[in-house]
């Protein structure tokens, strides 16, 4: 310990770090560099090195002699206390990918800056695109873009990415960057035909009124997002006489009122027949800082009509990968408007599962938790019966990105006559939430009750 204390009290007095103007952490594929500007000098130091520079002076990293004839000792355990002494003056990552040739995307190169990180990618002409932005990760899907030569994952140990990963498709490629708690915006920039990222370092944030804010299982639910699936000129599933659309703003309307009464503070993505962008749907919920979120749709079949009369039943949704073709099927459906109005394809490839993993890690057991709890309240509606188990998971864009526990409700057949008439009915809506209210006040007792509050 002593001798910790005189090399740093050395350290301190020869270089002067007490008066530091800049501080970098420098990231590249072959070292790791620190760079520690003093009143003195600009001492380097990388772990992986058996050589630091001074001033543009090479030195052993055992024995280094600074200013005057001092020497201290400085190897790899010291880059953490280094560390800790920036409060604030990093600047984070410098790295750059280049293709050899590519006739479409040249590569990409981060350069650090002031208020945080540039991300400049470059383009051999100009591209449609869209972004999508459920952190930790921020993604950019091209039309029609391609790589050439796969880009390959990069991962990062320092700085505020993790994670860069290209995926190349028939007629689009991706690019997604992970992050991490060092991003706070990320601010999208055309130049030309190339775009920028500016990773923003954080705002300084108030203290939070919530202190369990986004903690699954250690808040109150207080907060639900009922959303009322399709809606304008994306009628959903059709039956006999009604729309999907139609049917789920009833529900949600109904739905609303009962859990207004039990003291609850609802939101609807839609209260009128418009249209809702369905990636904007859990972005809305986030925002609302919602503790539960409830897509309401209607389930369909084609076929005879023999058929359609004997296919009925609910089926309460989670967010996982789907395990049967039926359930795959469902969610075809479902992601279908989305598909027609972006170019994106109506299943979550292989990839996006991957890039999913943080969401479902943190919410995917409450989200079964409380599917069990809409199960035993649909089922016990004589009037709809189970299809099937009651309970299953498919790939729904609806629910991605809906950071609290989330569940996709088909409440019935919209294409079985009986069940289309039952759901477009006063009685049937009216039972429906009720089912579903009762469910939301099992749920948050046994959550509350586990979790003190």
């Amino acid at each position: 310990m002593k001798i910790i204390l005189i090399l740093v009290s050395l350290l301190f007095s020869q270089v002067k770090l007490n008066d530091i103007s800049e501080l970098q952490w420098y990231q590249a594929p072959i070292d790791e560099i620190v760079e520690i500007q003093g009143n003195n000098g600009l001492l380097s130091i990388s772990p992986l090195s058996n050589i630091l520079l001074f001033n543009d002076s090479v030195y052993p990293k055992n024995v280094t002699l600074i200013n005057n004839g001092s020497s201290i000792s400085i190897d790899s355990s010291w880059t953490p206390w280094l560390d800790s002494l920036h409060q604030g003056k990093v600047d984070w990552i410098k790295d750059n990918f280049k293709f050899a040739s590519s006739k479409d995307f040249q590569g990409y190169d981060i350069v650090p800056k002031s208020n945080g990180t540039l991300v400049n990618l470059n383009f051999n002409k100009k591209f449609r695109y869209e972004t999508f932005w459920n952190r930790p990760y921020y993604i950019l899907r091209f039309e029609n873009l391609d790589f050439e030569k796969e880009l390959p994952q990069k991962k990062f140990t320092r700085g505020p990415i993790r994670r860069i990963i290209g995926t190349q498709e028939k007629h689009s490629a991706q690019i997604t960057f992970e992050v991490n708690h060092l991003v706070g915006d990320i601010n999208l920039i055309e130049k030309g035909d190339n775009l920028q990222l500016l990773l923003r370092k954080p705002l300084k944030k108030k203290a939070s009124k919530n202190k369990n804010k986004k903690t699954p299982n250690s808040r109150k639910i207080k907060t639900i997002i009922i959303d009322a699936g399709h809606g304008g000129r994306d009628p959903g599933a059709v039956g006999a006489k009604h729309h999907e659309k139609e049917i789920t703003l009833a529900v949600a309307k109904e739905l609303k009122k009962q859990l207004t009464r039990k003291g609850f503070i609802v939101k609807l993505t839609r209260s009128d027949d418009s249209f809702i962008p369905l990636q904007k749907r859990p972005k809305l919920a986030s925002d609302w800082d919602g503790d539960l979120f409830i897509s309401l749709h209607c389930n369909a079949i084609a076929g005879s009509k023999k058929r359609k009369r004997s296919v009925k039943g609910f089926k309460i949704f989670i967010l996982r990968e789907a395990k049967s073709e039926e359930d795959k099927t469902i969610a075809r459906r479902e992601n279908a408007f989305i598909s027609k109005s972006s170019n994106k394809k109506k299943n979550i490839s292989p990839v996006e599962w991957i890039l999913l993993e943080h969401q479902l890690n943190l919410y995917t057991k409450e989200s079964e938790r409380f599917t069990s709890h809409i199960v035993k309240h649909m089922e016990k509606n004589k009037s709809i019966h189970k299809h099937g188990s009651g309970a299953s998971q498919a790939g729904f864009y609806v629910l991605v990105g809906a950071y609290m526990p989330a569940v996709l409700v088909e409440m019935g057949f919209i294409s079985n006559p009986k069940e289309e008439k039952y759901m477009a009915s006063a009685k049937g809506r009216k039972t429906i939430a009720t089912s579903i209210t009762k469910s939301i006040v099992a749920y948050k007792n046994a959550v509350e009750q586990n979790s003190g509050l």
